[in-house]
């Protein structure tokens, strides 16, 4: 017969062999949960680490998840901060770039000089463009303007730096940034690569989309402007349009459907196109949407 203390002792036993079988929590997990979750979650390693991919989340606690994050991690909060960079690829949250340009001004305050030369070092080429871009833009974050960086890089790395200016929190920096790729935009001579690169940052840029809107209708008026003008506008949101360069705007997009179909390719721009055509015919008239639908479908059954 079992006495009551070895009862006790078999259910503990029995507790403890259930806990090695259950499967651990899945990392996962953490990364399912709202932001705001995290924010007030015990800062375990996965925890602090997962808050650095988020978007949202203020300054403080991302200087204190880094913290924790390194701690846990048995490094300083340079080290980390720095493998972190380093690791970065295709496959990272824009989230977490633009987290370590934002982080980047709390390692300054006491290893500027360090961080400064670590970041040019990881401008090189021999690093991920994506950790190139994210360097950068903590370089921009710590400088407080990044026209002096336009200055002074060389030709094969412009784009990495036009391509990072999204990742700075415009608050953080002096000057506008749309000002200094606005001439690789506007500019009918300017590279093809850099100009592509301006326009996908401009796009990203959304407190810049008020003047970008405004060069693009331009750019949009004369006769042989470039496919990357039209695409682009068709990628913003109709709203951001101005309402008097709506009708232009969807003539252009219109002609763009056309000689994309001549020549047989780009259907998944055609859709994007035909789409803003839709959006911006729902802010027109009765008869200025009619007109752009009858144009859409007299393209469409030719096809």
């Amino acid at each position: 017969m079992l006495t009551a203390s070895l009862v006790t002792v078999c259910l503990i036993a029995l507790a403890v062999q259930r806990g090695k079988d259950a499967p651990a929590t899945p990392i996962v997990a953490v990364a399912e949960q709202p932001t705001l979750f995290l924010v007030k979650a015990p800062r375990t390693k996965e925890v602090s680490r997962e808050l650095l991919n988020r978007s949202n989340v203020d300054p403080e606690t991302l200087r204190a998840a880094l913290i924790r994050w390194s701690t846990l991690s048995n490094e300083s909060a340079c080290e980390a901060f720095y493998h972190l960079l380093e690791s970065l690829d295709e496959n990272s949250p824009k989230a977490l770039l633009k987290n370590l340009a934002t982080v980047a001004l709390f390692i300054a305050e006491d290893h500027e000089d360090e961080l400064r030369s670590r970041l040019t070092n990881l401008t090189n080429l021999e690093h991920h463009r994506v950790t190139r871009q994210a360097a950068y833009a903590a370089q921009i974050a710590i400088n407080g303007s990044a026209r002096e960086m336009f200055s002074t890089t060389n030709r094969e790395s412009l784009s990495e730096l036009i391509e990072s200016l999204p990742l700075v929190d415009r608050f953080s920096v002096e000057d506008n940034l749309y000002t200094c790729i606005r001439a690789f935009i506007v500019d009918d001579e300017s590279n093809d690569e850099l100009h592509t690169a301006s326009i996908s940052a401009a796009l990203d840029m959304p407190h810049a989309h008020s003047e970008f809107v405004a060069d693009l209708v331009e750019l949009a008026r004369k006769p042989n402007c470039r496919p990357s003008v039209t695409a682009a506008l068709a990628a913003l949101p109709a709203d951001a349009l101005p309402e008097a360069d709506l009708g232009h705007t969807a003539a252009q997009l219109i002609a763009r459907i056309a000689d994309l179909q001549s020549s047989g390719r780009s259907s998944s721009e055609i859709r994007l196109l035909t789409r803003q055509c839709i959006a911006i015919g729902a802010r027109l008239s009765s008869q200025k949407r009619k007109r752009i639908e009858n144009r859409l479908q007299q393209l469409f059954q030719t096809e």
